[in-house]
């Protein structure tokens, strides 16, 4: 099997497995090519986001947080969904206790 790369004006083929040698490699992690200072405004959007739902509601159990998360953020994943919770725990501002979230900072 082939793969016939697109950007090419000649029907360059790529091997498979291959980086087309035209085209740069794409970083997995970070597949828009955002700049460092673009990712950071926006994990602090959505900490802030997260973390003003979960005061405002006071408790939520943590599968409907991440249920809600997943119909509006593509690709939402459990380790993105920890790692949100373990850094507003970090910060002391909400509580894990048995799947439920708790807001414990600041009104």
């Amino acid at each position: 099997m082939t793969n016939f790369c697109n950007d090419c004006p000649d029907e360059f083929i790529c091997g498979i497995g291959k980086a087309c040698a035209k085209r740069p490699a794409v970083d997995p992690l970070n597949p828009h090519g955002l700049t460092e200072g673009e990712l950071d405004r926006i994990q602090f959007g959505l900490l802030t986001a997260v973390s003003e739902t979960i005061r405002d509601l006071k408790e939520i159990p943590s599968g409907t947080l991440m249920t809600a998360l997943q119909t509006m953020i593509k690709d939402y994943t459990l380790i993105m969904h920890k790692d949100i919770l373990g850094a507003l725990e970090n910060a002391g501002l909400v509580r894990v206790e048995n799947h439920l979230v708790k807001w414990v900072g600041p009104r």
